[in-house]
């Protein structure tokens, strides 16, 4: 059953106060305490719906490289860090 509130005519939500639950609007701030046989029968629930762009896609590389691959690595970040250097001249030049 929903309620709504008296000054606003917006729905009033559950939320705990302490260890009880009180009906609260949130455009005006009203709050209520519900009827007793009802104050355990409320619960706000938030049901997220999640698309396929949502998933996270997890890209994992060799665990291990071997001495080949390290030393390809090397030689590829000396090329990176020359062409770096080319590109940008130091300062003062």
């Amino acid at each position: 059953m929903l309620e709504f509130c008296p000054k606003c005519e917006g729905l009033l939500m559950p939320k705990k106060q302490k260890s009880k639950t009180v009906f609260y609007c949130p455009h005006c701030g009203f709050e209520q305490k519900p009827k007793k046989k009802t104050a355990n029968d409320y619960k706000v629930v938030w049901k997220i719906e999640h698309t396929p762009k949502d998933e996270i896609i997890v890209v994992e590389g060799p665990k291990k490289l071997g001495k080949k691959d390290k030393e390809l690595m090397k030689e590829e970040m000396e090329d990176y860090y020359r062409s770096m250097l080319e590109f940008y001249p130091e300062e003062g030049d």
